[in-house]
Protein backbone atom coordinates (compact mmCIF):
# COMPACT_ATOMS: atom_id res chain seq x y z
CA UNK A 1 0.00 0.00 0.00
CA UNK A 2 1.21 3.34 -1.18
CA UNK A 3 2.41 5.96 1.69
CA UNK A 4 0.08 7.97 0.92
CA UNK A 5 -3.04 6.05 1.14
CA UNK A 6 -1.81 4.56 4.65
CA UNK A 7 -1.40 8.19 5.55
CA UNK A 8 -4.83 9.12 4.44
CA UNK A 9 -6.52 5.65 6.50
CA UNK A 10 -4.37 7.49 9.35
CA UNK A 11 -6.79 10.82 9.18
CA UNK A 12 -9.99 8.58 8.45
CA UNK A 13 -9.13 6.24 11.59
CA UNK A 14 -8.26 9.76 13.68
CA UNK A 15 -11.69 11.47 12.48
CA UNK A 16 -13.76 7.93 13.23
CA UNK A 17 -12.20 8.03 16.65
CA UNK A 18 -13.21 12.05 16.86
CA UNK A 19 -16.59 10.91 15.94
CA UNK A 20 -16.68 8.48 19.08
CA UNK A 21 -16.35 5.23 16.77
CA UNK A 22 -13.82 3.70 19.09
CA UNK A 23 -14.57 0.10 17.37
CA UNK A 24 -13.12 1.37 14.21
CA UNK A 25 -9.37 0.77 13.79
CA UNK A 26 -5.82 0.12 11.56
CA UNK A 27 -4.65 -2.99 10.87
CA UNK A 28 -0.35 -3.49 11.77
CA UNK A 29 1.40 -4.51 9.14
CA UNK A 30 4.59 -7.38 9.39
CA UNK A 31 6.97 -5.13 8.73
CA UNK A 32 6.46 -2.93 11.67
CA UNK A 33 7.93 0.60 10.25
CA UNK A 34 7.06 4.32 11.76
CA UNK A 35 3.78 4.55 10.36
CA UNK A 36 2.96 0.96 11.67
CA UNK A 37 4.05 2.61 14.84
CA UNK A 38 1.85 5.74 14.17
CA UNK A 39 -1.09 3.34 13.72
CA UNK A 40 -0.39 1.05 16.46
CA UNK A 41 -0.18 4.64 19.13
CA UNK A 42 -3.86 5.50 17.22
CA UNK A 43 -5.56 2.42 18.05
CA UNK A 44 -4.18 2.21 21.21
CA UNK A 45 -5.82 5.20 22.24
CA UNK A 46 -8.92 4.46 20.21
CA UNK A 47 -9.28 1.50 23.18
CA UNK A 48 -8.67 3.77 25.99
CA UNK A 49 -11.41 6.02 25.04
CA UNK A 50 -13.80 3.38 24.14
CA UNK A 51 -13.15 1.77 27.67
CA UNK A 52 -13.15 5.49 29.63
CA UNK A 53 -16.55 5.83 27.78
CA UNK A 54 -17.70 2.65 28.90
CA UNK A 55 -16.54 3.19 32.37
CA UNK A 56 -18.66 6.32 31.95
CA UNK A 57 -21.55 5.60 31.00
CA UNK A 58 -21.48 2.72 33.64
CA UNK A 59 -21.37 5.55 36.29
CA UNK A 60 -23.91 7.18 34.88
CA UNK A 61 -26.29 4.22 34.80
CA UNK A 62 -25.36 3.48 38.62
CA UNK A 63 -25.27 7.26 39.35
CA UNK A 64 -28.96 7.66 37.80
CA UNK A 65 -30.13 4.27 39.34
CA UNK A 66 -29.91 5.31 43.14
CA UNK A 67 -33.03 5.45 44.45
CA UNK A 68 -31.91 7.91 46.98
CA UNK A 69 -31.15 11.65 46.26
CA UNK A 70 -27.70 11.40 45.24
CA UNK A 71 -25.15 14.89 45.22
CA UNK A 72 -21.73 15.23 44.56
CA UNK A 73 -20.41 18.79 45.41
CA UNK A 74 -16.29 20.32 45.98
CA UNK A 75 -14.26 21.06 48.30
CA UNK A 76 -15.76 24.48 48.64
CA UNK A 77 -18.98 23.16 49.15
CA UNK A 78 -20.27 23.99 45.45
CA UNK A 79 -22.46 21.30 43.68
CA UNK A 80 -21.12 19.35 40.87
CA UNK A 81 -23.54 17.12 40.09
CA UNK A 82 -26.90 15.46 41.42
CA UNK A 83 -29.17 12.66 40.10
CA UNK A 84 -32.62 12.84 38.53
CA UNK A 85 -33.98 12.24 42.11
CA UNK A 86 -32.57 15.10 43.73
CA UNK A 87 -35.05 17.45 40.61
CA UNK A 88 -37.99 14.36 41.42
CA UNK A 89 -38.22 15.21 44.69
CA UNK A 90 -37.34 18.51 45.44
CA UNK A 91 -38.83 20.07 42.33
CA UNK A 92 -35.63 21.61 41.05
CA UNK A 93 -34.33 21.55 37.23
CA UNK A 94 -30.94 19.77 37.81
CA UNK A 95 -29.03 22.80 36.33
CA UNK A 96 -30.57 24.69 38.65
CA UNK A 97 -28.65 23.25 41.20
CA UNK A 98 -25.43 22.89 39.40
CA UNK A 99 -22.72 25.36 40.96
CA UNK A 100 -25.03 26.19 43.52
CA UNK A 101 -23.80 26.12 47.51
CA UNK A 102 -24.85 23.11 49.01
CA UNK A 103 -26.65 25.05 51.71
CA UNK A 104 -28.90 26.52 49.14
CA UNK A 105 -30.95 22.89 49.82
CA UNK A 106 -31.14 23.35 53.07
CA UNK A 107 -34.00 25.76 55.08
CA UNK A 108 -33.15 28.52 57.32
CA UNK A 109 -33.86 26.36 60.65
CA UNK A 110 -31.18 23.79 59.51
CA UNK A 111 -28.07 26.27 58.99
CA UNK A 112 -26.81 25.18 62.38
CA UNK A 113 -27.79 21.60 61.27
CA UNK A 114 -25.43 22.01 58.26
CA UNK A 115 -22.71 23.61 59.99
CA UNK A 116 -22.64 20.49 62.61
CA UNK A 117 -22.37 18.32 59.96
CA UNK A 118 -19.55 20.21 58.27
CA UNK A 119 -17.63 20.11 61.59
CA UNK A 120 -18.56 16.23 62.16
CA UNK A 121 -17.44 15.64 58.01
CA UNK A 122 -14.36 17.32 59.21
CA UNK A 123 -13.85 15.54 62.18
CA UNK A 124 -14.15 12.05 60.93
CA UNK A 125 -14.26 11.82 57.24
CA UNK A 126 -18.31 10.36 57.05
CA UNK A 127 -21.61 11.05 58.66
CA UNK A 128 -24.53 8.39 58.20
CA UNK A 129 -28.28 8.88 58.48
CA UNK A 130 -28.24 12.85 59.99
CA UNK A 131 -31.81 13.41 60.04
CA UNK A 132 -31.93 17.04 58.58
CA UNK A 133 -34.68 18.80 55.88
CA UNK A 134 -34.20 20.09 52.53
CA UNK A 135 -36.30 22.71 50.72
CA UNK A 136 -38.50 22.01 48.40
CA UNK A 137 -38.98 24.46 45.29
CA UNK A 138 -42.36 24.94 46.12
CA UNK A 139 -41.12 26.43 50.05
CA UNK A 140 -42.33 23.46 52.10
CA UNK A 141 -39.47 21.49 53.62
CA UNK A 142 -38.88 17.42 52.92
CA UNK A 143 -37.33 15.18 56.09
CA UNK A 144 -34.59 13.33 54.89
CA UNK A 145 -31.92 11.05 56.77
CA UNK A 146 -28.59 12.36 54.95
CA UNK A 147 -25.51 10.61 54.71
CA UNK A 148 -21.65 12.21 53.63
CA UNK A 149 -18.22 11.00 52.88
CA UNK A 150 -15.26 12.52 51.45
CA UNK A 151 -13.97 12.19 47.59
CA UNK A 152 -10.36 11.88 47.53
CA UNK A 153 -7.95 11.89 44.62
CA UNK A 154 -4.72 9.14 44.48
CA UNK A 155 -2.60 11.56 47.02
CA UNK A 156 -5.40 11.27 49.77
CA UNK A 157 -6.18 14.76 49.29
CA UNK A 158 -10.05 15.64 49.59
CA UNK A 159 -11.47 17.08 46.51
CA UNK A 160 -15.23 16.96 47.59
CA UNK A 161 -17.86 15.09 49.10
CA UNK A 162 -20.54 12.56 48.29
CA UNK A 163 -24.09 13.37 50.18
CA UNK A 164 -26.54 10.42 49.56
CA UNK A 165 -30.05 11.89 51.41
CA UNK A 166 -33.42 9.42 52.08
CA UNK A 167 -36.68 10.59 51.72
CA UNK A 168 -38.38 10.18 55.24
CA UNK A 169 -42.12 11.70 54.56
CA UNK A 170 -43.19 8.00 53.95
CA UNK A 171 -41.28 7.02 56.62
CA UNK A 172 -42.47 8.97 58.54
CA UNK A 173 -46.16 8.38 57.62
CA UNK A 174 -45.55 4.95 58.57
CA UNK A 175 -44.03 5.55 61.91
CA UNK A 176 -47.44 7.89 62.56
CA UNK A 177 -49.59 5.08 61.17
CA UNK A 178 -47.94 2.63 63.25
CA UNK A 179 -48.37 4.41 66.82
CA UNK A 180 -52.18 5.15 65.81
CA UNK A 181 -52.60 0.85 65.22
CA UNK A 182 -50.71 0.44 68.80
CA UNK A 183 -53.18 3.16 70.15
CA UNK A 184 -55.96 1.57 68.72
CA UNK A 185 -54.59 -1.94 69.61
CA UNK A 186 -53.80 -0.87 73.26
CA UNK A 187 -58.08 1.00 73.57
CA UNK A 188 -59.22 -2.47 72.07
CA UNK A 189 -57.65 -4.85 74.75
CA UNK A 190 -58.73 -2.56 77.42
CA UNK A 191 -62.24 -2.13 76.41
CA UNK A 192 -62.42 -5.59 75.43
CA UNK A 193 -61.29 -6.36 78.57
CA UNK A 194 -63.67 -4.18 80.37
CA UNK A 195 -66.73 -5.11 78.24
CA UNK A 196 -65.95 -8.98 78.64
CA UNK A 197 -65.21 -8.46 82.43
CA UNK A 198 -68.53 -6.54 83.25
CA UNK A 199 -71.13 -8.74 81.87
CA UNK A 200 -69.21 -12.39 82.94
CA UNK A 201 -68.99 -11.05 86.99
CA UNK A 202 -73.32 -9.88 86.21
CA UNK A 203 -73.43 -13.31 85.83
CA UNK A 204 -71.43 -15.06 88.53
CA UNK A 205 -73.18 -12.79 90.68
CA UNK A 206 -76.97 -13.06 89.38
CA UNK A 207 -76.58 -16.94 89.48
CA UNK A 208 -75.45 -16.30 92.89
CA UNK A 209 -78.40 -14.51 94.03
CA UNK A 210 -80.39 -17.25 92.08
CA UNK A 211 -79.24 -19.98 93.83
CA UNK A 212 -80.38 -18.28 97.45
CA UNK A 213 -83.25 -17.29 96.06
CA UNK A 214 -84.64 -21.08 96.90
CA UNK A 215 -88.00 -21.84 95.60
CA UNK A 216 -88.81 -18.08 94.95
CA UNK A 217 -89.54 -18.63 90.93
CA UNK A 218 -90.40 -15.18 90.51
CA UNK A 219 -87.30 -14.33 91.73
CA UNK A 220 -85.09 -16.71 89.85
CA UNK A 221 -86.88 -15.73 86.45
CA UNK A 222 -86.56 -11.95 87.33
CA UNK A 223 -82.60 -12.95 88.01
CA UNK A 224 -82.78 -15.48 84.68
CA UNK A 225 -83.91 -11.91 82.61
CA UNK A 226 -81.13 -10.02 83.64
CA UNK A 227 -78.37 -13.25 83.08
CA UNK A 228 -79.75 -13.55 79.63
CA UNK A 229 -79.26 -9.53 79.15
CA UNK A 230 -75.63 -9.90 80.50
CA UNK A 231 -74.96 -12.58 78.12
CA UNK A 232 -76.37 -10.63 75.19
CA UNK A 233 -74.13 -7.95 76.00
CA UNK A 234 -71.54 -10.50 76.37
CA UNK A 235 -72.53 -12.13 72.72
CA UNK A 236 -72.40 -8.66 70.89
CA UNK A 237 -68.92 -8.08 72.32
CA UNK A 238 -67.45 -10.85 70.74
CA UNK A 239 -69.71 -11.18 68.12
CA UNK A 240 -67.72 -7.16 67.14
CA UNK A 241 -64.71 -8.66 67.98
CA UNK A 242 -64.94 -11.46 65.83
CA UNK A 243 -65.91 -8.82 62.43
CA UNK A 244 -63.45 -6.36 64.03
CA UNK A 245 -60.31 -9.42 63.57
CA UNK A 246 -62.04 -10.19 60.25
CA UNK A 247 -61.28 -6.83 58.75
CA UNK A 248 -57.63 -6.89 59.75
CA UNK A 249 -57.31 -9.95 57.66
CA UNK A 250 -54.50 -9.74 55.00
CA UNK A 251 -56.75 -10.72 52.26
CA UNK A 252 -60.25 -11.68 51.43
CA UNK A 253 -62.30 -14.20 48.86
CA UNK A 254 -64.40 -12.35 46.49
CA UNK A 255 -68.34 -13.53 45.85
CA UNK A 256 -70.70 -12.16 43.09
CA UNK A 257 -74.51 -11.79 44.68
CA UNK A 258 -77.45 -10.29 44.50
CA UNK A 259 -78.19 -7.00 46.65
CA UNK A 260 -81.96 -7.25 47.42
CA UNK A 261 -82.25 -10.87 48.93
CA UNK A 262 -79.43 -10.01 51.01
CA UNK A 263 -80.78 -7.30 52.50
CA UNK A 264 -84.21 -8.87 53.29
CA UNK A 265 -82.81 -11.77 54.51
CA UNK A 266 -80.74 -9.01 57.57
CA UNK A 267 -83.92 -7.18 58.05
CA UNK A 268 -86.25 -10.50 58.33
CA UNK A 269 -83.35 -11.58 60.57
CA UNK A 270 -85.03 -8.18 63.04
CA UNK A 271 -88.23 -9.84 62.97
CA UNK A 272 -88.62 -10.53 66.98
CA UNK A 273 -86.77 -7.25 67.73
CA UNK A 274 -88.87 -5.33 69.93
CA UNK A 275 -88.81 -1.75 67.46
CA UNK A 276 -89.51 -4.39 64.38
CA UNK A 277 -93.01 -3.37 64.85
CA UNK A 278 -92.20 0.36 65.19
CA UNK A 279 -90.16 0.63 62.40
CA UNK A 280 -91.00 0.85 58.45
CA UNK A 281 -88.23 -0.59 56.39
CA UNK A 282 -88.70 -0.22 52.45
CA UNK A 283 -85.85 -1.66 50.43
CA UNK A 284 -85.64 0.35 46.85
CA UNK A 285 -83.52 -2.02 45.15
CA UNK A 286 -83.60 -3.62 41.86
CA UNK A 287 -84.06 -7.52 41.88
CA UNK A 288 -81.03 -7.92 39.67
CA UNK A 289 -78.71 -5.72 40.86
CA UNK A 290 -75.78 -7.63 41.82
CA UNK A 291 -71.81 -7.01 43.34
CA UNK A 292 -68.64 -9.38 43.22
CA UNK A 293 -66.93 -8.14 46.81
CA UNK A 294 -66.04 -9.35 50.07
CA UNK A 295 -69.73 -11.18 50.73
CA UNK A 296 -68.76 -10.98 54.71
CA UNK A 297 -67.56 -7.52 54.79
CA UNK A 298 -70.89 -5.86 52.86
CA UNK A 299 -73.02 -8.25 55.02
CA UNK A 300 -71.49 -6.82 58.32
CA UNK A 301 -72.04 -3.65 56.87
CA UNK A 302 -75.48 -3.63 56.31
CA UNK A 303 -76.27 -5.47 59.34
CA UNK A 304 -74.11 -2.73 61.86
CA UNK A 305 -76.08 0.49 59.92
CA UNK A 306 -79.52 -1.42 60.20
CA UNK A 307 -79.23 -2.62 63.40
CA UNK A 308 -78.39 1.32 64.56
CA UNK A 309 -81.67 2.61 62.65
CA UNK A 310 -83.85 0.00 65.01
CA UNK A 311 -81.50 1.09 68.11
CA UNK A 312 -81.62 5.08 67.31
CA UNK A 313 -85.66 4.93 65.73
CA UNK A 314 -86.43 8.32 68.37
CA UNK A 315 -89.76 9.05 69.75
CA UNK A 316 -92.37 6.26 69.83
CA UNK A 317 -94.85 8.45 68.57
CA UNK A 318 -93.22 9.24 65.25
CA UNK A 319 -93.83 6.97 61.81
CA UNK A 320 -90.48 5.84 62.51
CA UNK A 321 -88.54 4.65 58.97
CA UNK A 322 -85.73 3.27 57.07
CA UNK A 323 -85.27 3.47 53.26
CA UNK A 324 -82.90 1.81 51.81
CA UNK A 325 -81.91 1.96 48.06
CA UNK A 326 -78.99 1.05 45.83
CA UNK A 327 -77.74 2.30 41.95
CA UNK A 328 -75.61 1.23 39.76
CA UNK A 329 -73.02 3.83 38.82
CA UNK A 330 -70.31 2.72 36.12
CA UNK A 331 -68.70 -0.39 37.42
CA UNK A 332 -69.77 1.35 41.06
CA UNK A 333 -72.69 0.57 43.62
CA UNK A 334 -73.77 3.66 45.18
CA UNK A 335 -76.19 2.27 48.91
CA UNK A 336 -78.26 4.99 50.73
CA UNK A 337 -79.28 4.64 54.12
CA UNK A 338 -81.90 7.08 55.03
CA UNK A 339 -84.25 7.23 58.81
CA UNK A 340 -85.86 9.73 60.63
CA UNK A 341 -84.25 8.32 63.77
CA UNK A 342 -82.53 10.40 66.75
CA UNK A 343 -79.64 11.94 64.47
CA UNK A 344 -76.99 13.28 65.22
CA UNK A 345 -75.25 16.92 66.54
CA UNK A 346 -72.52 18.09 64.74
CA UNK A 347 -69.58 17.23 67.65
CA UNK A 348 -71.08 13.40 68.25
CA UNK A 349 -71.57 13.47 63.96
CA UNK A 350 -67.36 14.11 63.87
CA UNK A 351 -66.66 11.28 66.29
CA UNK A 352 -69.22 8.83 64.58
CA UNK A 353 -66.86 6.55 63.08
CA UNK A 354 -63.87 6.44 65.98
CA UNK A 355 -63.41 3.05 67.79
CA UNK A 356 -65.34 2.72 70.62
CA UNK A 357 -67.24 5.73 70.81
CA UNK A 358 -70.55 5.77 72.47
CA UNK A 359 -72.31 9.56 71.53
CA UNK A 360 -75.88 8.64 72.87
CA UNK A 361 -77.49 7.40 76.05
CA UNK A 362 -79.61 4.74 73.68
CA UNK A 363 -75.99 3.33 72.56
CA UNK A 364 -75.96 -0.13 74.96
CA UNK A 365 -73.01 -1.47 72.51
CA UNK A 366 -69.46 -1.48 72.39
CA UNK A 367 -68.93 1.65 70.21
CA UNK A 368 -67.31 -0.90 67.57
CA UNK A 369 -69.91 -0.42 64.77
CA UNK A 370 -69.40 1.97 62.94
CA UNK A 371 -65.68 1.72 62.75
CA UNK A 372 -66.15 -1.55 61.33
CA UNK A 373 -68.80 -0.22 58.94
CA UNK A 374 -66.08 2.37 57.96
CA UNK A 375 -63.00 -0.23 58.03
CA UNK A 376 -64.96 -2.81 56.02
CA UNK A 377 -65.76 -0.42 53.67
CA UNK A 378 -62.51 1.24 52.98
CA UNK A 379 -60.85 -2.81 52.76
CA UNK A 380 -63.56 -3.29 49.99
CA UNK A 381 -62.14 -0.18 48.23
CA UNK A 382 -65.37 2.22 48.97
CA UNK A 383 -65.91 5.38 50.57
CA UNK A 384 -68.51 6.23 52.74
CA UNK A 385 -69.99 9.49 54.04
CA UNK A 386 -72.41 10.69 56.94
CA UNK A 387 -74.62 13.07 57.65
CA UNK A 388 -77.01 13.80 60.49
CA UNK A 389 -79.33 16.40 62.52
CA UNK A 390 -81.04 16.10 65.68
CA UNK A 391 -84.44 14.89 66.24
CA UNK A 392 -84.32 14.67 62.23
CA UNK A 393 -82.44 11.16 61.71
CA UNK A 394 -79.10 10.09 59.51
CA UNK A 395 -78.25 9.65 56.25
CA UNK A 396 -75.85 6.81 55.00
CA UNK A 397 -74.45 7.18 51.80
CA UNK A 398 -71.64 4.41 50.56
CA UNK A 399 -69.63 3.43 47.34
CA UNK A 400 -68.49 0.04 46.56
CA UNK A 401 -66.76 -1.00 43.64
CA UNK A 402 -67.53 -4.10 41.58
CA UNK A 403 -63.90 -5.81 41.97
CA UNK A 404 -62.25 -8.93 40.06
CA UNK A 405 -60.40 -12.08 40.60
CA UNK A 406 -61.18 -14.44 43.35
CA UNK A 407 -59.22 -13.79 46.33
CA UNK A 408 -57.94 -9.67 47.08
CA UNK A 409 -54.81 -9.27 49.10
CA UNK A 410 -54.29 -6.41 51.42
CA UNK A 411 -50.90 -4.68 51.26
Amino acid sequence: MEVNDRIEDINTLILEIANGNFNHSLEISDSFDEIDAIVSGINMLGEELKASVIAKNYLNSIFEGIVDMLIIFDKHFSIKEVNSKVGELLGFHQEDLISQNIAFLFPSEEKETLELMKNQLAYQGFLYNQESSFRHHSGHTVPVSASLSLLKDNDNKVQGYVLVAKDLKQVLLTADALKQKNSELQTLVYKVSHDLKGPVASVMGLLDLAEMAGDDLVTVQNYLTHIKNSLGKLNHTIVNLFEYSLSTQPSFELNTFFIKPLLEEIINSYASSPAASSIKVKVDVAADLYITSGKKFVISIFQHIIENAYTFKGNAQKNSYLKISALQKEKNLLFYFEDNGCGMDANVLSRAFDMFYRGHSASKGSGLGLFIVKSNVEKLGGDISISSEVSVGTKITILLPSLTGNTISIS
